[in-house]
Protein backbone atom coordinates (compact mmCIF):
# COMPACT_ATOMS: atom_id res chain seq x y z
CA UNK A 1 0.00 0.00 0.00
CA UNK A 2 1.38 3.29 -1.43
CA UNK A 3 1.80 6.15 1.87
CA UNK A 4 3.15 8.69 0.26
CA UNK A 5 2.74 11.86 -2.04
CA UNK A 6 3.87 11.48 -5.58
CA UNK A 7 5.07 14.76 -6.37
CA UNK A 8 8.94 15.16 -7.32
CA UNK A 9 11.11 16.72 -5.69
CA UNK A 10 14.29 17.65 -7.31
CA UNK A 11 15.94 14.57 -8.81
CA UNK A 12 17.82 11.27 -7.99
CA UNK A 13 20.90 13.15 -8.42
CA UNK A 14 19.61 15.87 -6.15
CA UNK A 15 16.81 15.39 -4.44
CA UNK A 16 15.75 19.05 -3.41
CA UNK A 17 12.78 20.56 -4.56
CA UNK A 18 11.92 24.45 -4.34
CA UNK A 19 8.12 24.80 -4.64
CA UNK A 20 5.92 27.71 -5.20
CA UNK A 21 2.55 28.49 -4.54
CA UNK A 22 0.12 31.26 -4.99
CA UNK A 23 -3.36 31.20 -3.21
CA UNK A 24 -5.56 33.27 -4.84
CA UNK A 25 -8.47 32.70 -2.48
CA UNK A 26 -6.61 31.82 0.56
CA UNK A 27 -3.73 29.92 2.33
CA UNK A 28 -4.49 25.91 1.94
CA UNK A 29 -2.34 23.11 1.44
CA UNK A 30 -3.10 19.59 0.01
CA UNK A 31 -3.00 17.41 3.10
CA UNK A 32 -0.03 14.58 2.57
CA UNK A 33 2.47 12.65 4.09
CA UNK A 34 6.10 11.70 2.50
CA UNK A 35 9.52 10.34 3.86
CA UNK A 36 11.60 13.79 2.64
CA UNK A 37 12.17 16.69 4.68
CA UNK A 38 10.15 20.09 4.43
CA UNK A 39 10.88 23.96 5.36
CA UNK A 40 7.61 25.52 4.75
CA UNK A 41 7.89 29.68 4.53
CA UNK A 42 5.12 32.19 4.00
CA UNK A 43 5.90 34.86 1.55
CA UNK A 44 2.53 36.89 1.78
CA UNK A 45 -0.27 37.19 3.61
CA UNK A 46 -1.14 34.59 6.44
CA UNK A 47 -1.93 30.93 6.85
CA UNK A 48 -2.03 28.00 9.75
CA UNK A 49 -0.41 24.70 9.59
CA UNK A 50 -1.20 21.43 11.02
CA UNK A 51 1.76 19.07 11.85
CA UNK A 52 0.12 15.60 13.17
CA UNK A 53 -2.91 17.71 14.87
CA UNK A 54 -0.40 20.72 15.97
CA UNK A 55 -1.54 23.89 15.09
CA UNK A 56 0.78 26.87 13.97
CA UNK A 57 -0.48 30.13 12.91
CA UNK A 58 1.94 31.86 10.15
CA UNK A 59 2.01 35.15 8.65
CA UNK A 60 4.59 36.24 6.09
CA UNK A 61 8.67 35.75 7.09
CA UNK A 62 7.62 32.93 9.62
CA UNK A 63 8.29 29.26 8.54
CA UNK A 64 7.67 25.52 10.07
CA UNK A 65 9.95 22.66 9.86
CA UNK A 66 8.12 19.57 8.87
CA UNK A 67 9.83 15.78 9.41
CA UNK A 68 9.40 12.73 7.66
CA UNK A 69 6.39 10.76 7.86
CA UNK A 70 4.52 13.90 9.39
CA UNK A 71 1.27 14.69 8.10
CA UNK A 72 0.91 18.07 7.09
CA UNK A 73 -2.13 20.35 6.15
CA UNK A 74 -2.81 24.24 5.55
CA UNK A 75 -6.32 25.47 6.59
CA UNK A 76 -7.68 28.06 4.76
CA UNK A 77 -9.04 30.54 7.64
CA UNK A 78 -9.89 34.04 5.27
CA UNK A 79 -10.01 34.89 1.58
CA UNK A 80 -6.95 37.01 1.93
CA UNK A 81 -4.54 36.10 -1.01
CA UNK A 82 -1.49 33.92 0.47
CA UNK A 83 1.84 32.30 -1.17
CA UNK A 84 4.64 30.27 0.57
CA UNK A 85 7.32 28.64 -0.80
CA UNK A 86 8.26 25.00 0.68
CA UNK A 87 12.48 23.30 0.58
CA UNK A 88 11.79 19.72 0.55
CA UNK A 89 14.26 17.32 0.41
CA UNK A 90 15.97 14.41 0.91
CA UNK A 91 17.87 13.06 4.28
CA UNK A 92 20.55 11.56 1.77
CA UNK A 93 21.06 15.32 0.99
CA UNK A 94 23.77 14.76 4.16
CA UNK A 95 25.53 11.63 3.28
CA UNK A 96 25.38 8.22 3.14
CA UNK A 97 22.86 6.39 6.07
CA UNK A 98 25.44 3.54 7.03
CA UNK A 99 28.62 5.02 6.35
CA UNK A 100 28.54 9.07 7.15
CA UNK A 101 28.96 10.10 10.63
CA UNK A 102 26.78 13.19 10.09
CA UNK A 103 23.97 11.00 9.17
CA UNK A 104 24.63 9.06 12.34
CA UNK A 105 24.56 11.82 14.70
CA UNK A 106 22.87 14.68 13.30
CA UNK A 107 20.17 13.26 10.64
CA UNK A 108 19.22 9.57 11.88
CA UNK A 109 18.06 10.88 15.22
CA UNK A 110 15.72 13.06 13.88
CA UNK A 111 14.13 10.80 11.81
CA UNK A 112 13.57 8.14 14.60
CA UNK A 113 12.36 11.50 16.73
CA UNK A 114 15.23 11.05 18.93
CA UNK A 115 15.95 14.74 19.11
CA UNK A 116 13.60 17.49 17.52
CA UNK A 117 14.33 20.31 15.80
CA UNK A 118 12.25 23.59 16.56
CA UNK A 119 8.74 23.62 14.81
CA UNK A 120 8.58 27.08 14.47
CA UNK A 121 11.94 28.08 12.87
CA UNK A 122 14.27 30.87 13.43
CA UNK A 123 14.10 34.09 11.46
CA UNK A 124 17.78 33.10 10.38
CA UNK A 125 17.02 30.14 9.09
CA UNK A 126 14.21 32.05 7.12
CA UNK A 127 16.42 34.06 6.03
CA UNK A 128 18.86 31.35 4.44
CA UNK A 129 15.66 29.62 3.28
CA UNK A 130 14.73 32.76 1.49
CA UNK A 131 18.55 32.37 -0.11
CA UNK A 132 18.07 28.85 -1.60
CA UNK A 133 14.54 30.03 -2.78
CA UNK A 134 16.85 31.78 -5.33
CA UNK A 135 17.86 28.57 -6.29
CA UNK A 136 21.58 30.16 -6.52
CA UNK A 137 22.51 26.61 -7.44
CA UNK A 138 23.63 22.79 -6.30
CA UNK A 139 26.45 23.70 -4.55
CA UNK A 140 25.04 26.67 -2.93
CA UNK A 141 22.05 25.00 -2.12
CA UNK A 142 23.55 22.35 -0.19
CA UNK A 143 26.02 24.34 1.18
CA UNK A 144 22.89 26.61 2.94
CA UNK A 145 21.08 23.08 3.76
CA UNK A 146 23.84 21.99 6.38
CA UNK A 147 24.30 25.39 7.52
CA UNK A 148 20.43 25.40 8.03
CA UNK A 149 20.71 21.49 9.68
CA UNK A 150 23.69 22.90 12.08
CA UNK A 151 21.53 25.91 13.49
CA UNK A 152 18.24 23.51 13.65
CA UNK A 153 20.07 20.72 15.58
CA UNK A 154 21.75 23.35 18.41
CA UNK A 155 18.45 24.59 18.97
CA UNK A 156 16.72 20.91 18.91
CA UNK A 157 14.87 19.36 22.18
CA UNK A 158 16.94 16.79 23.55
CA UNK A 159 14.69 13.20 24.35
CA UNK A 160 11.09 15.12 23.77
CA UNK A 161 8.11 13.73 24.34
CA UNK A 162 6.82 12.01 21.33
CA UNK A 163 4.25 10.20 22.37
CA UNK A 164 1.97 9.36 19.18
CA UNK A 165 -1.54 10.18 18.93
CA UNK A 166 -3.65 7.15 18.02
CA UNK A 167 -5.58 8.68 16.38
CA UNK A 168 -4.23 10.28 14.16
CA UNK A 169 -2.09 7.09 13.79
CA UNK A 170 -5.18 5.59 12.51
CA UNK A 171 -6.45 8.24 10.42
CA UNK A 172 -3.14 8.26 8.02
CA UNK A 173 -4.00 4.60 7.71
CA UNK A 174 -7.28 5.29 6.25
CA UNK A 175 -5.62 8.07 3.75
CA UNK A 176 -3.23 5.23 3.21
CA UNK A 177 -5.96 3.09 1.73
CA UNK A 178 -7.55 6.02 -0.16
CA UNK A 179 -4.38 6.78 -1.65
CA UNK A 180 -3.96 3.27 -2.60
CA UNK A 181 -7.17 2.69 -4.13
CA UNK A 182 -8.05 6.34 -5.59
CA UNK A 183 -8.85 5.15 -8.79
CA UNK A 184 -11.59 2.65 -7.78
CA UNK A 185 -14.81 3.22 -6.44
CA UNK A 186 -14.59 4.08 -2.13
CA UNK A 187 -17.49 3.98 -0.09
CA UNK A 188 -18.00 4.56 3.84
CA UNK A 189 -18.88 1.27 4.38
CA UNK A 190 -15.93 0.23 2.95
CA UNK A 191 -13.53 2.51 4.75
CA UNK A 192 -15.40 2.40 8.49
CA UNK A 193 -14.70 -1.55 7.88
CA UNK A 194 -10.68 -1.18 6.85
CA UNK A 195 -10.32 0.98 9.89
CA UNK A 196 -12.60 -1.30 12.38
CA UNK A 197 -14.80 1.96 13.55
CA UNK A 198 -18.49 2.50 13.03
CA UNK A 199 -19.43 5.56 9.74
CA UNK A 200 -19.71 8.31 12.25
CA UNK A 201 -16.81 7.61 14.89
CA UNK A 202 -14.78 7.55 11.28
CA UNK A 203 -15.98 10.71 10.06
CA UNK A 204 -15.84 12.60 13.62
CA UNK A 205 -12.17 11.27 13.85
CA UNK A 206 -11.25 11.90 10.21
CA UNK A 207 -12.55 15.59 10.00
CA UNK A 208 -10.56 15.95 13.49
CA UNK A 209 -7.28 15.19 11.89
CA UNK A 210 -7.78 16.23 8.26
CA UNK A 211 -10.12 18.84 8.64
CA UNK A 212 -12.16 17.58 5.86
CA UNK A 213 -14.27 14.50 5.51
CA UNK A 214 -12.83 11.40 3.93
CA UNK A 215 -15.02 11.74 0.39
CA UNK A 216 -13.83 15.43 0.78
CA UNK A 217 -9.87 14.06 0.60
CA UNK A 218 -10.86 11.12 -1.68
CA UNK A 219 -11.50 14.00 -4.14
CA UNK A 220 -8.38 16.04 -3.12
CA UNK A 221 -6.41 12.72 -4.19
CA UNK A 222 -7.97 12.12 -7.25
CA UNK A 223 -7.41 15.71 -8.55
CA UNK A 224 -3.64 15.47 -7.49
CA UNK A 225 -3.40 12.38 -9.42
CA UNK A 226 -5.30 14.19 -12.04
CA UNK A 227 -2.74 17.49 -11.98
CA UNK A 228 0.16 15.21 -12.01
CA UNK A 229 -1.41 13.25 -15.17
CA UNK A 230 -2.14 16.33 -17.01
CA UNK A 231 1.89 17.14 -16.58
CA UNK A 232 3.84 14.14 -17.10
CA UNK A 233 1.40 11.87 -19.28
CA UNK A 234 -0.18 12.30 -23.04
CA UNK A 235 -3.57 10.92 -21.83
CA UNK A 236 -6.45 12.50 -23.06
CA UNK A 237 -8.70 14.52 -20.34
CA UNK A 238 -11.19 11.96 -20.62
CA UNK A 239 -8.75 8.83 -19.73
CA UNK A 240 -7.38 11.03 -17.01
CA UNK A 241 -10.88 11.33 -15.74
CA UNK A 242 -11.42 7.66 -15.70
CA UNK A 243 -8.29 6.89 -14.28
CA UNK A 244 -8.42 9.41 -11.32
CA UNK A 245 -11.88 7.14 -10.54
CA UNK A 246 -14.52 10.25 -12.01
CA UNK A 247 -17.45 8.49 -13.36
CA UNK A 248 -17.70 11.67 -16.11
CA UNK A 249 -15.75 13.72 -17.89
CA UNK A 250 -17.83 16.46 -17.14
CA UNK A 251 -18.00 16.08 -13.33
CA UNK A 252 -14.44 15.70 -13.38
CA UNK A 253 -13.76 19.16 -15.56
CA UNK A 254 -16.26 20.55 -13.12
CA UNK A 255 -14.71 19.92 -10.14
CA UNK A 256 -10.78 20.44 -11.29
CA UNK A 257 -12.17 23.95 -12.71
CA UNK A 258 -13.29 24.73 -8.98
CA UNK A 259 -10.17 23.90 -7.36
CA UNK A 260 -7.72 24.95 -9.83
CA UNK A 261 -9.24 27.79 -11.12
CA UNK A 262 -8.65 26.75 -14.62
CA UNK A 263 -10.21 24.01 -17.21
CA UNK A 264 -7.89 20.66 -17.25
CA UNK A 265 -7.00 21.82 -20.50
CA UNK A 266 -5.49 25.31 -19.44
CA UNK A 267 -3.41 23.39 -16.82
CA UNK A 268 -1.87 21.55 -18.96
CA UNK A 269 -0.88 24.50 -21.17
CA UNK A 270 0.13 26.29 -18.63
CA UNK A 271 2.78 23.41 -17.70
CA UNK A 272 3.99 22.98 -20.57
Amino acid sequence: MKKYEDMRHGTEAFPVGIHDTVCKNGFSLYPHIHKEFEFLVITEGKGTVYIDSERFDLKAGEGVFINSEELHIGIKTSSERASFFAVVFAPEVFGNFTLDLIMQNYVVPVIKKKIRPQRRIERSVAEKLMLIHENPGELKIKALLFDIWDECIKNAEKSPDFTKSKSVEEIKSVMEYIRANFNREITLEALADYASMSKGYLCRKFKSVVHMSPFEYLIEVRLDKGCEMLKYTDLTVGEIAERCGFNSFSYFSKIFSKKMGCTPKEYRKSRL
